[in-house]
C-alpha cells in the first residue's frame, strides 16, 4: 500500500538550506528526502523519550531492589577493562 503524500512549505535561511543541500548531496539523496528522514528520526526519538513503562507492583519492587542493591561487575568485564588495546604499544 502506497502512503498518500502531502505538501509542506517552509521558509529557511539560505545558509541553512545550503547546509542541508551539502549534507543531502553527500548522502546521494534529495533535499526533500534528507529533511523527511531527519524530521522522522527526530520525531521517533522524541516519542521514544516519552514512552511510559508500566510494571506490576511486584515487578517494580524487584526492579527497585536490583537498582538499590550492590553493584556487581562480572569477572570477565573486570578483566576486559584491565587490558590495554593492542595498538597502545606505548604502555
Amino acid at each position: 500500500m502506497v502512503a498518500q503524500s502531502t505538501q509542506i512549505n517552509m521558509r529557511i535561511p539560505e545558509t541553512q538550506r545550503a547546509l542541508i543541500d551539502r549534507a543531502a548531496e553527500s548522502m546521494g539523496i534529495t533535499r526533500t528526502q534528507f529533511i523527511i528522514d531527519a524530521a522522522r528520526e527526530r520525531a521517533e526519538d522524541r516519542l521514544a523519550e516519552q514512552a511510559i513503562i508500566e510494571l506490576s507492583p511486584e515487578a517494580f519492587d524487584a526492579l527497585k531492589a536490583m537498582l538499590d542493591g550492590p553493584v556487581t561487575v562480572p569477572e570477565g568485564l573486570r578483566d576486559l577493562f584491565a587490558r590495554y588495546p593492542k595498538w597502545d604499544a606505548l604502555r
